[in-house]
């Protein structure tokens, strides 16, 4: 059994006279405005017609039609620049690549079609390598402490919070992010 598809446009909706004047959907009175009777026709309603182009969609969705083109318009806004190496994103996913070689595979492995929407990644360390102790250090000078005024670690302190920030780096790693430019391989 195929489901009927009511565009808000044509959604049964009335304008009636009982004890309460105004739209009612089936189960529902939204008064007697005119944003009301918009009101009743989208509780109604199962499709909606795209205002743009007038495709016709589920109410709980939106209108892939103009959703891809405004993505179009983005990526061609974009810089276009040559690529030599380093990791990339394939725009509008979340599929990254180290490399080439990287990108090539997994084509080649039949995961993905070859796309040609590619953007360059940024990379950015999620700790850098003296918060730990620039932030302590500012926490003790926020403090007003005068007996520690020019408070500065000891060498052996220094060098346990160094080791806490490497091992913090390592273990947390490196964040990519998209970048606004794009290239073709």
């Amino acid at each position: 059994m195929e489901d009927k598809i009511i565009l808000k446009k044509d959604a049964p909706v009335k304008f009636e006279t009982r004890k309460l004047t105004g739209w009612f959907s089936e189960n529902h009175f939204y008064g007697n405005r005119d944003e009301d009777e918009d009101r009743a026709r989208y509780d109604e309603c199962t499709h909606y017609e795209c205002k743009k182009c007038e495709t016709v969609y589920e109410k709980s969705a939106y209108c892939k039609h103009c959703s891809k083109t405004n993505k179009e318009k983005i990526f061609n806004s974009y810089d276009e620049v040559e690529y030599k190496e380093g990791p990339f994103f394939i725009y509008d996913t979340d599929l990254f690549f180290n490399n080439r070689d990287e990108y090539l595979d997994y084509i080649e492995c039949g995961f993905v079609e070859n796309f040609n929407k590619l953007v360059l990644a940024e990379k950015e360390n999620l700790i850098e390598s003296s918060s730990i102790s620039d932030f302590l250090e500012n926490k003790i000078a926020d403090a007003n402490l005068e007996h520690l005024d020019g408070f500065k670690f000891s060498e052996e302190t220094q060098k346990m919070i160094k080791t806490l920030e490497d091992t913090i780096t390592k273990e947390t790693g490196t964040v990519y992010y998209p970048t606004k430019l794009r290239f073709k391989l």
